[in-house]
């Protein structure tokens, strides 16, 4: 991945979508909002991000080369699916947040972003 800054570029903006729509409410701190795995332990954060497949879009017809000035040719850049999963830590989640609610509002702002198809985040 440290090939591909722009897989990070999309997970950060993400999660910087969430914390600006979702903090301070639902969510109390933007702290409390990060891209991380379900696996970490003595975290405590809230609401977590985890990208846990990227796939090449095979059936997206992309031409061998493109022109890049005028006597140089270049490989085009590949077109990628990125595969999400939102996940709660109930253990620091504060008791009066209704968590069904958190997915629902984060689910929704997720769907907002333009580049994430709602079909992905259902699957």
């Amino acid at each position: 991945m440290a090939d591909y800054p722009i897989i990070a570029d999309v997970s950060n903006y993400i999660v910087r979508t969430l914390r600006e729509k979702m903090c301070p409410e639902p969510i109390p701190s933007p702290n409390n909002i990060e891209v991380s795995t379900p696996a970490e332990s003595d975290v405590d954060y809230i609401l977590g991000l985890y990208l846990y497949d990227v796939r090449e879009e095979g059936e997206v017809a992309v031409p061998a080369m493109v022109s890049s000035g005028r006597t140089r040719l270049r490989r085009p850049s590949r077109p990628y699916s990125l595969y999400y999963m939102l996940f709660l830590l109930l253990d620091t989640l504060l008791w009066m947040i209704p968590y069904p609610f958190l997915i629902h509002v984060a689910l929704y702002y997720l769907y907002t972003i333009h580049f994430v198809p709602y079909f992905h985040l259902l699957h």
